[in-house]
């Protein structure tokens, strides 16, 4: 540990009160020694410590976002801000219609986060989905579609978390309240991922926690191997995450040390310093019962700033007015030390300068010093990096990878990987299909295997007995060797255990031949087919009209993101998306779905690699120039299969959902009330083709209507809705020779399953006429020389 090390101060910015309106209906949307040889140089320590640099809070982000630049990664946070320019904030968060705090979240009551803390406990954490706004943060990370992955090993792209500093641990994880749908994704615990496979267009929605409140820097690289088998690795990148506190400044400040050092010396004692910890006392807000009340008094109306300081790493600067300072925070459920340094205005030459020394707190309790003590300096760890993982390479060691997947309960699947080498890391990719020749899973089987062995829980379903479970072997890019792909079993059979041991090759060996990728058809009637990936509907303002497109991310079509006209493409669904509702969905909202044991299709509201994945984003409006602060997306229905029922709905996590759209209700409209970059689940009850008409609108804060042109979007929902735009389609004559009837009948044919729109339905007229044509010549044939064949055919019919 050190002291008297330079730390910055931060002027103070009072945080936002939670936002009162009410949303019509809101949104909501989670043993390893160091083994580093490189030593990763602190950066220059920053004034403020984070004031002036650009600041991510109360909105979408994701950071980091990895791009591929020339012959390798960077890595950037808002978009076009290299890494190491921003920094985050994780303050205090209500969500916009109820008020509910989500900035706390609190360990489910069973063993998912055993290595973290005990069932109960509640710590600081960014939410996954915040409702009704985006606060504190709405906060993820990601891929641009432009990383080729296509050059690389295995197309294999990771990114990697090399070191953190910090009071804390740091986990990032997408839970849905569930054991097995907890999903752990990167983290500083000993137990925790410290990678994660990157894919072109990769998006992701997590809960980010840390055990303490204070800064954090968390530093990242990217890697991969080209196909000439060298390494390709970013340079590190490191980003700061203000957590509580107060917001940084947008202009750098000077340094704690430089205000220490320019503050008078003098008797501290004598100025009746004091500083206290207790348990806040007043309940004004939800979430208030975790915080402490941390205050500063002085026997003199003295000014200043007073920086509170957790385990020698920053909290936060208060204003000192009048003597007092006061500030409430979410200290969390583990011990720490809290130590306060307080430097008086220049103008106030009587009052000293102070040093407390450490506070230990613990939850609930009550603590406090004055200045009849004080310290000779303030813990400072700023700059201690505490490494996560090697960032050398490995080579090859002994190469068997064993896998074993077995039921652990009724409702549980556990998959387990362990490798001969205990230095292996890498990815296991794969799942259970409903067929061996299909490649893309119903049920996706994702494992992060660190140190030699990984594992996943997996929720279990009746009906995935039969399927082929198959899998890929993808060493880290910094692991010297080649995986393969794995048929655990072609018919999965519930009650009997089955494992395998495959075997890692080396470098330029050839491995087992790869599946042959099933693709949906590239064009569909001239519309692009999108079918995996990441889309959103996008809504941008064009004078006094809305403007609507398709913000096309997938890479499937061209390596950057495109804005496309919604009529251009057809999002195709393969039966991979079959869902079931299980009991855990029996909540009424969801009764559209149909009974609770039925199969559905789903695109979920997490990114399955191997399903496309639509969200809607209204980013770039300003509501404040809409009435109510509301613009409306609106999908009504043009044509769907018959019978068939179609939604949209979140998933709020502990079993708890929330209706977007209902075709059962006739309601095709999803009001939003803040600029929004949101996922949710689609459901289709049926197999075929969904078109919908749609558009945004609003009205303005002076009335007018303000809506985009109607367009088309359409689904292709089933693996026989989608192959029927793989189907050549005989087109007819364009101009038959035929006369055409002259009435249409009064019903249509109706589709085949699968098709919403037989390419086959030209047929019928010429069939029809052909077979009027063959009643006449027989008639005509059968009666005499002054017989008149239409005359009697409009007899026959009742034609007038």
């Amino acid at each position: 540990m050190k002291r008297s090390a330079i730390r910055p101060a931060s002027p103070i910015q009072r945080p936002q009160d939670p936002q009162s309106r009410t949303r019509i209906r809101g949104l909501a949307l989670l043993t390893t020694a160091a083994l580093t040889a490189s030593v990763l140089t602190p950066a220059v320590a920053h004034a403020g410590p984070d004031d002036g640099k650009v600041v991510g809070t109360q909105k979408h982000i994701d950071a980091p976002k990895a791009y591929w630049t020339g012959d390798n990664f960077t890595l950037n946070a808002l978009a076009d801000t290299p890494l190491d320019d921003a920094v985050l904030w994780v303050g205090k968060g209500y969500n916009g219609g109820t008020g509910a705090q989500q900035y706390q979240y609190t360990l489910p009551d069973n063993d998912a986060f055993s290595d973290v803390g005990t069932p109960g406990q509640t710590y600081y954490a960014a939410p996954r989905n915040p409702g009704g706004n985006q606060d504190p943060i709405w906060w993820g990370y990601g891929a641009d579609a432009g990383i080729p992955t296509d050059d690389f090993n295995q197309e294999a792209a990771s990114m990697d978390l090399i070191a953190v500093e910090g009071p804390g641990e740091v986990e990032m994880f997408a839970d849905n309240g569930d054991v097995s749908s907890l999903k752990r994704l990167l983290g500083t615990g000993e137990s925790s991922p410290k990678s994660i496979k990157l894919s072109p267009g990769l998006h992701t929605h997590n809960t980010t926690l840390f055990t303490k409140p204070g800064r954090y820097v968390l530093t990242y690289r990217s890697t991969a191997r080209g196909e000439d088998g060298n390494l390709i690795a970013s340079e590190p990148q490191r980003l700061a995450v203000q957590v509580g506190g107060q917001k940084p400044l947008d202009a750098p400040t000077q340094s704690l040390q430089e205000r220490y050092d320019a503050a008078p010396s003098g008797d501290a004692a004598a100025a009746g310093y004091s500083l206290s910890i207790q348990p806040k006392q007043s309940q004004d807000n939800s979430g208030d019962e975790h915080l402490s009340t941390i205050a500063f008094k002085a026997d003199k109306p003295v000014s200043g700033t007073l920086t509170l300081l957790i385990d020698g790493y920053f909290l936060t600067d208060l204003p000192v007015v009048d003597g007092e300072a006061t500030w409430h925070e979410f200290l969390g459920p583990l011990d720490s030390d809290i130590q306060a340094v307080f430097t008086p205005e220049a103008t106030a030459k009587a009052a000293p300068r102070w040093i407390s020394e450490p506070v230990h707190y613990r939850a609930g309790e009550s603590v406090g010093t004055d200045s009849t003590t004080q310290a000779d300096s303030w813990v400072d760890n700023t700059g201690t990096e505490r490494a996560l993982q090697s960032t050398e390479e490995a080579p090859l060691g002994a190469p068997g990878i064993t896998t074993k997947l077995e039921r652990v309960d009724d409702e549980t699947l556990k998959f387990t990987v362990d490798a001969e080498d205990l230095n292996f890391n890498g990815f296991i990719e794969g799942g259970f299909y409903d067929a061996p020749e299909v490649t893309h899973a119903t049920k996706p089987i994702e494992v992060n295997v660190r140190n030699g062995h990984g594992e996943a829980l997996l929720s279990y379903n009746s009906w995935l007995e039969g399927y082929t479970v198959r899998y890929s072997v993808i060493p880290h890019p910094t692991y010297r060797a080649t995986g393969s792909t794995v048929t655990l079993t072609e018919s999965f059979d519930p009650l009997s255990p089955v494992e395998n041991t495959s075997q890692l090759a080396a470098l330029g060996t050839a491995a087992a031949e790869p599946q042959p990728e099933e693709t949906a058809p590239d064009k569909c009637h001239d519309a692009l087919v999108l079918d995996r990936g990441h889309i959103d509907i996008k809504a941008t303002l064009d004078g006094d009209r809305f403007l609507t497109s398709v913000k096309d991310e997938t890479g499937i079509h061209d390596s950057a993101n495109v804005d496309r006209a919604l009529s251009d493409v057809l999002i195709a669904v393969r039966d991979n998306a079959l869902n079931e509702r299980t009991a855990a969905m029996s909540d009424p909202e969801l009764d559209f779905l149909g009974p609770v044991g039925e199969r559905f299709y789903l695109l979920p509201q997490v990114q399955n690699r191997d399903i496309i994945w639509p969200g809607y984003n209204t980013q770039g409006l300003d509501y404040s120039k809409f009435k109510d602060e509301q613009v409306n997306l609106n999908l009504k229905p043009v044509s769907v299969p018959d019978g068939a029922t179609w939604g949209m709905f979140l998933d709020k996590g502990l079993g708890e959902y929330q209706q977007l759209l209902n075709s059962v209700a006739d309601d095709h409209t999803v009001e939003t009330s803040f600029p929004a970059h949101a996922h949710a689940n689609w459901a289709f009850s049926t197999p075929g083709t969904y078109t919908f008409e749609v558009t945004y609108s609003a009205t303005t804060t002076e009335g007018e209507t303000v809506t985009s042109e109607p367009e088309n979007l359409t689904f292709a929902v089933g693996n026989l809705a989608v192959g029927d735009c793989a189907a050549p389609t005989e087109q007819p004559d364009s101009n038959p020779q035929q006369p055409q009837p002259e009435t249409q009948p009064e019903t249509q044919p109706q589709p085949e399953s699968g098709s919403a729109k037989s390419p086959f339905a030209w047929l019928g007229p010429i069939l029809g006429v052909a077979v009027i044509g063959a009643i006449v010549a027989f008639i005509n044939a059968s009666q005499g020389p002054n017989f008149n064949p239409v005359e009697e055919l409009r007899r026959l019919f009742n034609i007038r």
